[in-house]
């Protein structure tokens, strides 16, 4: 169990990671968030908010 914990703490500073380097300052409207269920080891990483006064949802991909 020890080294299932290790993987969810470097899943979670992975994902951190990501997070921080999607955040751009210009796109203030728009926040990187991490979802995490680590009681069913499902993680997600996504883009929430407003842009050009419309609703925004979506993978960090699509965020260009």
């Amino acid at each position: 169990m020890e080294r299932v914990d290790e993987y969810r703490q470097v899943i979670h500073r992975l994902l951190a990671e990501y997070r921080d380097w999607y955040a751009q300052p210009e796109d203030g409207g728009v926040d990187t968030e991490i979802i995490a269920d680590d009681a069913h080891g499902q993680y997600l990483l996504m883009r929430v908010g407003w842009r050009a006064r419309r609703g925004y949802a979506g993978p960090p991909s699509t965020c260009a």
